[in-house]
């Protein structure tokens, strides 16, 4: 019997080292951080979570940037988006540590999902989710400190949109003490919508003119909204027929996924009507 409970002792300890130790290693190895570290509103958890850290606070420990190619990448901080639009963005840990971790994930105003984040290197990044949020962070800890993946852009305009990162600079010394752990937000918001009106014009007195909104980087339905409305064949639609009795200055306003724009154009009335000539 005290045979039996020796071994039995033995087992549940060597069960228990074989745990740390693989926990450790799971650890100092980062095959790929969990879900939800960014210090997003949702879960609201940083990689201190784990990782014991000497220096812990937002900072540019990060170089963020976005294009729709490899070779057009900008800053993403600034960036305006195009909706439904697939980027590709570029992720590097500004470091000298030899192994570092990264997540990101992209909230709207409403703290939901922005966007569709995906993975396009299996070998160094890796996804997941937790609270419905989606998050993309590294796999395995790259020594290059370099990591790509892809961003599709809300079909529809959605607003500002916040990127929420999260930086693991470690001091390798095989374990999860002693790392440094950075977080940034960078915000982008989508590409201001426009309306042309047109150019001025001039006509007699009791003559039409047409007016034409042309809207520009608008995504669904456009809604108008012109001012004054006299004189106007209609004053929610794109092209309505103006006929003023005096010189008059419309405005039109145009409203999509909750951004507006104007323009205004000018009909000039001649005072008169068109002179009858008599030619003999």
């Amino acid at each position: 019997m005290k045979k039996f409970i020796r071994r039995s002792i033995y087992i549940a300890f060597l069960i228990g080292v074989l745990y740390c130790l693989h926990f450790e290693n799971a650890n100092s190895n980062s095959v790929q951080p969990p879900a939800g570290r960014t210090k997003d509103p949702v879960n609201n958890s940083s990689c201190q979570m784990c990782h014991g850290s000497f220096a812990a606070f937002t900072s540019t420990r990060a170089s963020v940037s976005i294009g729709t190619t490899t070779t057009n990448q900008v800053p993403l901080s600034g960036f305006h988006y195009v909706a439904g639009t697939q980027y590709i963005i570029f992720f590097s840990a500004l470091s000298h540590s030899a192994r570092t971790g990264f997540e990101i994930s992209s909230l709207n105003a409403a703290n939901g999902n922005a966007g569709t984040l995906a993975v396009t290197n299996a070998a160094n990044t890796t996804f997941g989710t937790l609270g419905g949020i989606g998050y993309i962070g590294h796999h395995n800890a790259d020594t290059t400190k370099n990591w790509s993946f892809h961003w599709t852009a809300p079909a529809a305009t959605a607003g500002n949109i916040t990127f929420y990162t999260a930086v693991n600079i470690t001091n390798n010394n095989g374990n999860d003490a002693g790392d440094s752990i950075f977080h940034n937000t960078f915000i982008i918001s989508p590409v201001p919508i426009t309306v042309s009106a047109g150019n001025d014009t001039t006509v007699c007195a009791g003559s039409s003119a047409q007016l034409v909104a042309v809207p520009a980087n608008t995504s669904g339905a456009v809604t108008y909204a012109w001012s004054p409305t006299s004189g106007l064949t209609c004053s929610n639609c794109a092209n309505p027929t103006a006929t003023p009795l005096s010189t008059t200055t419309y405005t039109v306003t145009i409203t999509n996924s909750g951004q507006t724009a104007t323009d205004a154009v000018t009909v000039n009335v001649l005072s008169t009507s068109a002179p009858i000539i008599n030619v003999t």
